[in-house]
């Protein structure tokens, strides 16, 4: 009975504050999560802009941060102008055939891959 209580014992000694490995390993996770953090801050920007952007009336472009009014027509006026359904189909054959092709010949390819690794 005294070798599991010892355990115990040992077990919440070792998680302790004063323990040197415990805040090593507190700084090292804290470190962690303000650097990825910082990196989803950076890679989330464009997006928010873009979506931000997207919302506003042509003259709010450069001259506001936020819209003062949603423009949601933005997107039907994009869509009928600019012909979008040809561009989101031409977009959408173009990924189909790249991977079609990766995947419907892995064979092919990785006898590619091998005739670089031939050492004759």
């Amino acid at each position: 009975m005294t070798t599991a209580s010892s355990a115990i014992t040992t077990g919440t000694r070792s998680r302790s504050s004063a323990n040197p490995r415990f805040w090593q390993i507190t700084f090292t996770r804290t470190l962690i999560y303000v650097i990825l953090i910082a990196i989803v801050v950076v890679e989330a920007f464009p997006l928010a802009w873009m979506i931000i952007t997207s919302l506003k009336d042509t003259h709010e472009i450069f001259n506001t941060v936020l819209p003062s009014v949603l423009k949601w027509d933005n997107f039907s006026r994009v869509w009928v102008t600019m012909n979008f359904p040809v561009h989101l189909a031409n977009s959408l054959y173009v990924t189909c055939l790249t991977v079609g092709r990766r995947h419907a010949l892995p064979a092919r390819q990785f006898g590619e891959a091998s005739d670089y690794a031939r050492l004759d």
